[in-house]
C-alpha cells in the first residue's frame, strides 16, 4: 500500500498477558516488519499508579511470568526492543516511586531474560525529560532526577527519553 515496509511494530502492555509474538512473527515472515517494540507497563490490570508491582517483580514474585516471557521473546526469530516503565522518574506513573525499587526489578527482568537466552531483545531505557517550564506543578521534587533510576550500563542497550509539547 505504501510501497515500503514498516521497520517495527510496536506495541504496549501491561504484566496481566503472557507475551504473544506469533502474529508478529507471522508479520515479520511476510516481509511487513522487520521486528518489534514492546512499552512493558509493570503493572497489573492497567492501574498506572500501582506500586506493588515493580515490587513484586523486584522481590521475584514475577520471575514465572518473566521467565515465560523471555522463552516467548526467544521464539521470536527477530529483533525486540522492550522499553520497560517508561518515565519512571515522572509522578504519574506508580513503578517509579522508589528508584531503587526499580532498578531491582529492572535489573532482575533483564538477568531472567539473559538467563533463559533471549539475545535477540535489547532493553530500552526511557525517562521523562524532566520538569515543564509552564508547569511548575509538575517540577521536582514529584518529578524525580532521572539518573536516580539508571540501572548501569550491563543493564541498558538503548537510552530514550520521552518529550512532551504543548
Amino acid at each position: 500500500m505504501l510501497g515500503k515496509n514498516f521497520a517495527v511494530f510496536s506495541l504496549t502492555q501491561d504484566m496481566t498477558l503472557d507475551l504473544d509474538l506469533h502474529q508478529l512473527n507471522r508479520l515479520c515472515e511476510s516481509g511487513v516488519v522487520n521486528g518489534a517494540s514492546l512499552t512493558w507497563e509493570p503493572i497489573v490490570n492497567w492501574n498506572l499508579h500501582d506500586e506493588d508491582t515493580i515490587a513484586e517483580i523486584a522481590r521475584g514474585k514475577f520471575d514465572d511470568y518473566l521467565q515465560r516471557c523471555a522463552r516467548t521473546a526467544l521464539e521470536f526469530a527477530y529483533p525486540l526492543w522492550i522499553r520497560l516503565g517508561q518515565e519512571m522518574s515522572g509522578f504519574w506513573y506508580g513503578w517509579g516511586a522508589n528508584a531503587s525499587t526499580f532498578i531491582d526489578a529492572w535489573r532482575r527482568t533483564v538477568d531472567l531474560f539473559r538467563s533463559e537466552g533471549a539475545k535477540n531483545v535489547a532493553w530500552i531505557w526511557c525517562p521523562d525529560k524532566g520538569p515543564h517550564p509552564e508547569h511548575p506543578e509538575w517540577a521536582y521534587p514529584k518529578r524525580k532526577p532521572f539518573g536516580d533510576y539508571w540501572p548501569g550500563d550491563d543493564y541498558v542497550d538503548w537510552c530514550g527519553v520521552d518529550i512532551y509539547s504543548n
